[in-house]
């Protein structure tokens, strides 16, 4: 494995924020760490980056043990939150900013800061100065001063939180296309869900420091291991059967019409989301939370009786 993160192990006093955790990491794939506020995601991406100290476990970047190297010598470059750019300096002053620490001359990294902002579409905004940037176009520099150094691994610590969800939705395409253009691995730590199963090769979830599950996006959505996993991701139905097993079906996998079906309901709600409908049936056990492609067609209204098909649930 590229990355090997063996039982990391990470306390703030008496609070464990990271508990002995474990997971690797392939050669060029794009891993998201995601969990809620204060499960440890933060923490891990730090630890990797070297600007916390583990109380144990190792970490392993392409066969290398890095666990005690201080943070300017390991393989790898962070994109902060706030992007961590200096506003004094120009915007190609910022992206060649690692260099001098590479041997490189002015004139040698000029010319390859130049390569770096032709590739994340800056060139023409070389010689502004940070502050008169979007925060699209500080969110590339920031990516382009990181690349530009060729580390092993970009850790990037929730970059696109401070984007409005149009320049969001943009960025997620810039970063997976830059992330294949170099075949560069990155380790993206995120809350949002979305941000997770549209860019990730693999998906690692985090709880209370714990790893609750990692896989595929595919995987994660459709065969959660824990009922965390199946709350965190997405919207679920549960359902006890017959065994009184727990079992569960997403919204869009429920059929509902006006003949025929397993449960006869009544639509409580009906929530209007542009391309989709969300319908709240109410049935004599429980209310489900059903989901249409908005098709044009207005089918149903509040204080319709429905039913409702749950053929294509699952168990936990």
């Amino acid at each position: 494995m590229f990355i090997n993160i063996e039982n990391l192990t990470k306390k703030f006093n008496d609070l464990v924020a990271v508990d002995n955790l474990s997971f690797q990491v392939n050669k060029g794939e794009l891993v998201c760490i995601l969990g809620p506020s204060g499960c440890g995601k933060t923490t891990v991406l730090r630890t990797i980056g070297g600007f916390l100290k583990l109380d144990s476990g190792k970490i392993y970047i392409d066969g290398e043990d890095i666990t005690d190297l201080p943070s300017e010598n390991r393989p790898v470059s962070t994109v902060f939150q706030s992007y961590a750019l200096f506003p004094h300096m120009t915007v190609i002053e910022n992206v060649i900013y690692g260099l001098k620490f590479k041997g490189y001359s002015r004139k040698e990294a000029l010319i390859k800061g130049e390569k770096y902002l032709e590739i994340v579409d800056l060139k023409q905004e070389k010689d502004k100065k940070i502050t008169t940037l979007s925060g699209g176009q500080q969110q590339r520099v920031a990516l382009a001063r990181s690349l530009i150094i060729n580390p092993k691994v970009l850790l990037l610590d929730e970059p696109l939180s401070n984007l409005d969800a149009k320049l969001r939705i943009k960025m997620r395409d810039e970063i997976q296309d830059i992330q294949k253009e170099f075949n560069i691995t990155m380790i993206f730590v995120t809350h949002d869900q979305d941000e997770a199963l549209s860019m990730a090769d693999k998906i690692l979830i985090m709880n209370q420091g714990k790893l609750e599950q990692i896989g595929t996006p595919e995987e994660i959505y459709n065969y959660p291991k824990t009922e965390f996993v199946l709350d965190f991701i997405g919207s679920s139905n549960i359902v006890k059967n017959a065994d009184n097993n727990m079992e569960f079906i997403r919204p869009e996998k429920i059929i509902i019409n006006k003949d025929s079906g397993d449960i006869e309901g009544i639509i409580e709600e009906k929530i209007f989301l542009g391309s989709i409908i969300i319908y709240n049936v109410k049935t004599e056990s429980k209310i489900y939370s059903v989901q249409k492609n908005n098709d044009g067609l207005d089918e149903y209204s509040i204080g319709d009786k429905v039913y409702i098909n749950l053929e294509n649930r699952k168990t936990l």
